[in-house]
């Protein structure tokens, strides 16, 4: 009887050995992958910051733009009427259209 407690303990020891083992693997397996998570969470947090910069860039290029294009239509607004003012003075304006 008391070779069979012993053989039994002596299997769960071993048993324990190896889950202790086992678990120190997976914990280390988990922790080079958390790494390379937070690797990769870094590389994105970086790309997002640059793609963020060139939102603000299109953003103020839009503005430009967008001022830039009531500039130019004011001032072919001003030729046009200075154009139609110039034939109305000179009398070249056809009248029957």
């Amino acid at each position: 009887m008391i070779y069979v407690l012993i053989a039994i303990i002596v299997l769960l020891s071993i048993a324990m050995v190896y889950i202790s083992i086992d678990f120190k693997r997976a914990k280390h397996i988990h922790e080079e992958k958390v790494n390379e998570l937070n690797f990769v969470i870094v590389q994105l947090l970086d790309s997002q910051k640059d793609q963020i910069g060139k939102l603000r860039l299109s953003d103020e290029l839009k503005e430009k733009l967008k001022k830039a294009r009531e500039i130019i239509d004011r001032d072919l607004m001003a030729m046009q009427f200075d154009s139609i003012k110039t034939l109305s003075e000179n009398n070249l304006l056809d009248e029957t259209s």
